[in-house]
């Protein structure tokens, strides 16, 4: 007798420890996804859009002034945010999400050059371009890791549309 109530006690113990740790978890979760979609919706404030509209989403851009200050910009808020691996501008062509500009220095392996296609652009992500809403997603897998990542979408202020999308990667 006395062990079955020993059972069922430590079961009920643990049962309580698990439950707290999920709880706690799922808190902190929610909390580190809001800070990460606080900060980019921050920065994504930052972007001037006129820098934006004369982007070609080409190689090209990378002789422009204004991409060059784009570059420099995330740059800055990548040093602003080092928990951040990776802060880019992607678009959306018609027939691919592409990137816009990167925080990556030019000469570094993981830079994501104009145009690139991003071939693992997420149900969400597609979504995000269509509908215009903030979003955290995550952990996702792609070419250079394992991301939770906050995309904030930049609307154009005559049209509403998604003139690009402001994502910010911390590592899963």
């Amino acid at each position: 007798r006395v062990e079955q109530w020993v059972a069922i006690v430590l079961a009920a113990v643990l049962f309580g420890g698990w439950m707290g740790a999920e709880w706690i978890g799922k808190k902190t979760d929610r909390h580190l996804r809001g800070s990460l979609l606080g900060r980019c919706e921050t920065a994504a404030a930052a972007i001037d859009r006129s820098d934006l509209e004369s982007l070609s989403c080409t190689v090209a851009d990378l002789e422009t002034g204004n991409y060059q200050a784009l570059n420099d910009q995330l740059q800055r808020m990548r040093s602003a945010n080092p928990d951040c691996r990776f802060i880019y501008l992607m678009a959306r062509t018609d027939s691919a999400v592409v990137f816009m500009a990167d925080s990556e220095p030019v000469d570094s392996p993981d830079f994501s050059p104009p145009g690139l296609v991003y071939d693992e652009a997420s149900d969400a992500l597609l979504g995000a371009f269509r509908d215009g809403k903030p979003m955290t997603e995550g952990p996702l897998p792609d070419p250079w890791g394992v991301w939770v990542s906050a995309l904030v979408p930049i609307l154009d202020p005559q049209s509403e549309e998604v003139v690009a999308i402001l994502g910010l990667d911390a590592a899963a």
